[in-house]
């Protein structure tokens, strides 16, 4: 049974279960999806003492981002470019023992209706045509959206796409947007990592505030995508 205490409608914690379905990666939330808490204001306080430092490289891989934001109604984003560039601080930090980095190249604010999307995901079926919107093989994308129709999609709250399915990317919805781990989280399936059961690793299928580590052989696969199927978004 899930903790009644743990709401994050009314506590801003936000309750994470990851299932890997397919060719994508469906990341759930919401009050009672799961035990695993992450505080929606304070999550990125995981230490690097939970991280493999021995994966270090001298060679330095830098990938470049398109930022999508979705603007409401009244013209505010879902994430500021300033916040957003802050997440991607943070996830730098997570994937420094790989000596893999990410550079925010593009940030992009989008009045979704300008291109026949819906601010929030009603569907299932909505989720192609939103990375079809935006995908890029220069770049990794990020699309972050409205609330999705949790009553349809069900809990999932954010999707990946698998290295080599086209339409590419990551999308996710407010309630995540500016949660480091759980971008990180799916920049790693983005970069061909599947789940681990393994509570202090970064692909937990539960994410932890403390869901950081990623081991050398972790390290190797998301190099060896950068450098090959994802190569067009290298700097």
């Amino acid at each position: 049974m899930p903790n009644p205490n743990l709401n994050s409608k009314k506590t801003r914690t936000t309750l994470l279960v990851l299932l890997a379905l397919g060719g994508a990666t469906a990341c759930n939330g919401g009050a009672g999806a799961g035990a695993g808490a992450i505080d929606g204001t304070n999550g990125a306080v995981a230490s690097h003492q939970n991280i493999d430092n021995g994966t270090q490289s001298a060679d330095g891989i830098t990938l470049a981002l398109r930022y999508v934001s979705y603007l409401n109604q009244d013209g505010q984003p879902v994430i500021s470019e300033a916040r957003s560039r802050q997440i991607v601080d943070r996830v730098n930090q997570i994937y420094a023992p790989c000596n893999i980095r990410f550079v925010l190249e593009e940030y992009l604010p989008v009045t979704p209706k300008d291109r026949g999307l819906e601010f929030g995901l009603s569907s299932m079926s909505d989720i192609e045509p939103t990375r079809a919107a935006f995908d890029e093989p220069n770049r990794v994308v990020v699309v972050n959206t409205g609330a999705w129709d949790h009553s349809s999609i069900g809990s999932a709250n954010a999707w990946t796409a698998m290295p080599g399915t086209s339409p590419s990317g990551v999308v996710l919805e407010s309630d995540v947007a500016e949660n480091a781990e759980i971008v990180a989280h799916e920049l790693g399936h983005h970069l061909n990592l599947d789940h681990v059961d393994d509570p202090a690793n970064l692909e937990n299928p539960i994410i932890y505030s403390t869901s950081t580590f990623i081991s050398a052989s972790q390290c190797s696969t998301m190099r060896q995508s950068a450098q090959g199927i994802r190569s067009a978004s290298l700097r």
